[in-house]
């Protein structure tokens, strides 16, 4: 009769953990790996591109003044059918002092959600053989992704690498810290951009070599 009771016990917990999976299959966790890792990939989506959802930025140098908080919001723009979201985080230089390049992108402004992740696109100045100006893709953000996952595009020049699934980030002036997917994004090899994204929240923190940008504040659906 015992034996009886404990096999009904396996089935129905065997039974709850497959009901209960509503995410991509991941590796078991390892003794100690904190269960945010798991929680953390259950977001909708990496970030909720939806009309009226605000995000609040402020730009950072390595020296100098920050740059005052800007308030975007992400604008919809349809490109041969295909929807796309504008969300611009610039920097501007102070007047003179970067005349060859004025105005700095945290990362490239036209994003299309793929999946669950995001792909991230520039405007292009050149028309194909339709007359048409695609966007030109630059590289993705993969969501949900395994820790250390390398991904290259074709006809790009960048590659991404997702270090971390846990990284716990300080917000820039507040005692709060959030937890964050960390990505190292690489163009032609040498130069390296770290974002940081809260999943379904913000892309929360873009470190430069010599710029930092940092989400403030945020209303999102």
């Amino acid at each position: 009769m015992k034996r009886t009771a404990r096999f009904f016990s396996l089935l129905a917990l065997a039974l709850a953990l497959i009901s209960g999976c509503d995410f991509p299959d991941d590796p078991p966790l390892r003794r100690g790996e904190p269960k945010v890792v798991v929680e953390i990939d259950s977001a909708r989506s990496l970030l909720p591109l939806r009309t009226g959802n605000i995000w609040q930025y402020i730009a950072v140098p390595e020296s100098g003044r920050p740059q005052s908080p800007s308030a975007v919001t992400a604008l919809q723009q349809t490109f041969s059918g295909l929807v796309y979201w504008e969300l611009p985080y610039l920097y501007f230089h102070p007047k003179g002092t970067h005349p060859g390049n004025p105005i700095v992108a945290a990362f490239p402004a036209l994003i299309r959600p793929e999946g669950k992740g995001l792909t991230f696109y520039e405007r292009n100045l050149i028309l194909d053989s339709n007359g048409t100006r695609y966007p030109k893709m630059m590289f993705t953000l993969p969501y949900p992704a395994r820790v250390d996952s390398v991904c290259t595009f074709p006809r790009s020049e960048y590659t991404v690498r997702v270090v971390s699934k846990s990284c716990v980030v300080q917000h820039y002036d507040s005692t709060s810290a959030y937890t964050c997917y960390q990505y190292e994004v690489e163009y032609e090899g040498k130069e390296r951009t770290q974002i940081y994204v809260i999943p379904g929240t913000a892309i929360f923190k873009v470190s430069m070599r010599d710029l930092t940008f940092y989400t403030v504040e945020w209303k999102v659906e």
